[in-house]
């Protein structure tokens, strides 16, 4: 979500969530929390964001947007090798 800059009237974005994990990274610094629960809010922060980005992605497809989703479980070296075939194809 993009806002505009209270003072100068320039795009600001505002990442949700993005507070929330440097709030939680932040209080384990101070010693606010364990390194324990600051993981368990880090994971969880991880988590929301992931489902995010799917969520987001799904709407590119819906509107006719082509994503070549490339397989996980690949090695590196065979990721690479289907994305270039994949660019060499268009």
């Amino acid at each position: 979500m993009a806002t505009l800059h209270p003072k100068n009237g320039s795009k600001v974005v505002y990442v949700k969530g993005s507070a929330e994990r440097l709030l939680s990274h932040s209080k384990y610094i101070l010693k606010e929390l364990s390194y324990e629960d600051m993981i368990r809010a880090l994971n969880t922060a991880i988590h929301q964001f992931a489902k995010r980005q799917m969520t987001y992605f799904r709407g590119m497809e819906r509107r006719g947007i082509r994503i070549n989703w490339l397989d996980g479980s690949l090695s590196m070296e065979e990721k690479i090798e289907q994305a270039m075939a994949l660019i060499h194809a268009t």
